[in-house]
């Protein structure tokens, strides 16, 4: 079959017209780009007539909205909602709950109550078992002399350093101030800086421990990520690794480690009992997470650092290399706790080597109730009234935020007294070849 299509000139004088409906949908096509110059401006001045997925409060410590969503046809959370009958959880008053729903929160739902749960079956775990009882009240630092701070620091710093280290008492002790002054650490970055730092702690460590560390188990307080004991790992491949912090860590580092089993135990030093780590047996899985048994997760987290824990704990142990305790910048009295913890590893007659390889940090942070040395301090006379410990130790902070050269001069001072005190309370105890490494 032919088909022809006749398409009309229309310069020819004859008589015709278009077909109706061409017509109507050539004016339909015309009217198309104003619909959608109406539909786009439409679409422009269009406001939601429902409220925001995101929940509207604002938290007024943070300066931040909730990050939740909103609940349906509300401007907020559940949690945040004014509305209805909603009381605060007794275990954490941060959040809300519905009064008829409390009794099955508090039994299995609050996040709180599982995340102290699985605090407390982790393996080691003995609540404030290196926290010493509270001797004294905490008091604010007011307006204090520096003048006269600075005179004393000066006067007692020579005596606190001969009396720690067995120096005759005429003995120069300004290089340990010119050594933590030097500049030089300043001008290295951040990241260039912690792995410096890491490979001078492995080399020290090293040198004092010797071979015995590859046959040793080490034990990294407040590890972070835990880039110390991997550079301790790297160095003694057969050495055994626990690494304990308080917080939870992303992009640690000891998941590099393929083929041998890192102890990673969340809790904080005053928990940690390291007596049951080198003396007891790993108690019982089951017995452990029948408390939270409802929580399949917390409960399998438990689980595996028992089976872990128990692996560690092979034959021969404690191994023959002994125990290695490392730190790496332990704020303030993190470090007081982490010494008080080395009490643990004569809970039995058994001799076993114990190292120690600590740097300290944040001296502002000390207090008197955990600080391990305060008889030092009070013999050389800077603790005679209630608030110059907190004064002495807030005068440590001048060594990095001053810029007056003698307020950092007895800043260092400062943190090298706490120091020296902490090198005194060890050598007491015949903890042998203890010395202090200055640092800025």
């Amino acid at each position: 079959m032919h088909f022809a299509i006749l398409i009309p000139c229309p310069l020819c004088c004859c008589r015709w017209a278009w077909p109706e409906w061409y017509t109507k949908r050539r004016a339909q096509w015309a009217a198309l780009p104003g619909m959608v110059d109406e539909l786009l401006a439409a679409i422009r001045g269009y406001s939601a007539k429902w409220p925001p997925l995101q929940c509207d409060f604002v938290h007024s410590k943070k300066g931040k909205r909730c990050r939740l969503r909103a609940a349906a046809f509300c401007t907020r959370c559940k949690t945040h909602l004014d509305v209805g009958d909603r009381v605060q959880c007794p275990l954490d008053p941060s959040h809300t709950v519905e009064r008829c729903h409390l009794e099955r929160h508090l039994a299995t739902a609050c996040p709180s109550l599982r995340d102290a749960q699985f605090l407390r079956s982790q393996p080691f775990f003995r609540a404030g078992i290196n926290r010493p009882p509270q001797r004294s009240s905490s008091l604010d630092v007011g307006s204090m002399d520096r003048d006269a701070w600075i005179a004393r620091i000066e006067a007692v710093f020579p005596k606190a350093v001969c009396q720690a280290l067995g120096w005759d008492p005429s003995s120069d002790v300004e290089p340990i101030v010119q050594q933590s002054l030097s500049e030089a650490a300043g001008e290295i970055g951040h990241s260039d800086k912690h792995g410096l730092q890491n490979q001078s702690l492995c080399q020290l460590a090293s040198e004092v421990c010797g071979a015995r560390l590859s046959e040793a188990i080490m034990v990294e307080y407040g590890c972070g990520r835990g880039a110390l004991s991997l550079s301790l790992l790297q160095a003694h491949p057969e050495a055994l690794s626990v690494l304990v912090d308080r917080d939870t860590r992303r992009h640690r580092v000891e998941q590099r480690r393929e083929g041998h089993e890192v102890l990673r135990l969340r809790m904080d030093i005053a928990d940690f009992d390291l007596g049951a780590l080198l003396w007891e047996e790993v108690p019982d899985t089951d017995a452990t997470s029948a408390a939270f048994a409802r929580c399949a997760r917390s409960a399998q987290r438990s689980r595996h650092l028992h089976v872990i824990a128990d692996r560690l704990r092979t034959p021969p142990f404690p191994p023959r290399g002994g125990l290695l305790v490392c730190a790496k910048h332990l704020c303030g009295s993190g470090t007081d706790l982490a010494l008080r913890s080395l009490r643990g590893t004569r809970r039995r007659p058994a001799p076993i080597e114990v190292g120690l390889c600590c740097a300290t940090c944040c001296h502002h942070r000390c207090d008197l109730d955990t600080y391990v040395n305060p008889g030092f301090l009070s013999a050389l006379g800077l603790t005679d009234q209630p608030q110059d410990f907190a004064e002495f130790v807030s005068a440590a902070g001048w060594a990095v935020g001053a810029v007056d050269t003698r307020l950092r001069r007895a800043g260092v001072m400062a943190k090298r007294i706490l120091d020296y005190g902490r090198v005194a309370w060890l050598s007491a105890r015949q903890y042998n070849s203890v010395a202090c490494a200055p640092h800025g």
